[in-house]
């Protein structure tokens, strides 16, 4: 992920996902090796995902991607049909900035 990242500048969403999944598989792998019980991911989408689904789906910006500002707090980011990059807060289902804790 952290090659991804310093290759374009971002993660997609696509890519967490494909990332998400194979860790999920390690970590039942792992513990079916070790007999260790593991309660893996509980395979919903974050916070960040589901927004960034429902920015997108009213937006439908070229080459979107979930970013994060100075702050921590997820950004919906893309090329307008203007051709201009544009960025969005995105937001719980309650209305508030998603930011990571500090």
């Amino acid at each position: 992920m952290e090659r991804f990242e310093r290759q374009q500048g971002f993660v997609s969403a696509a890519e967490l996902a494909s990332y998400d999944r194979l860790v999920v598989g390690i970590d039942a792998e792992l513990g079916s090796v070790s007999g260790v019980r593991s309660y893996g991911n509980d395979a919903l989408p974050s916070a960040e995902v589901v927004a960034f689904q429902q920015a997108d789906k009213r937006l439908n910006y070229r080459n979107a991607r979930i970013e994060y500002d100075a702050k921590g707090c997820a950004l919906y980011q893309g090329t307008a049909r203007n051709g201009r990059e544009r960025k969005e807060m995105l937001r719980d289902s309650r209305g508030r900035p998603i930011c990571s804790r500090r």
